[in-house]
């Protein structure tokens, strides 16, 4: 499956966010060394995947770095 159709396949669902790059922004790091769940919102227009945490903030990030929460 591609990354695109993943995407929009689970929107609303709970996802996390893996690392890389994403490491160096410390509240970037914080989610993703914890595994924070994150709300799965959508695509910006610029292509990026759009979460949501438990407070309502949102985070746009590589849709490559978004995984399924798994059950």
């Amino acid at each position: 499956m591609k990354t695109l159709d993943f995407i929009k396949q689970n929107i609303g669902n709970k996802v996390y966010i893996t690392g890389g790059d994403l490491s160096i922004n410390p509240v970037m790091s914080r989610i993703v060394n914890n595994k924070i769940e994150l709300t799965l919102i959508g695509l910006s227009r610029g292509g990026r995947a759009l979460v949501s945490d438990d407070r309502g903030r949102v985070y746009s990030v590589r849709p490559s770095n978004v995984r399924e929460v798994g059950n």
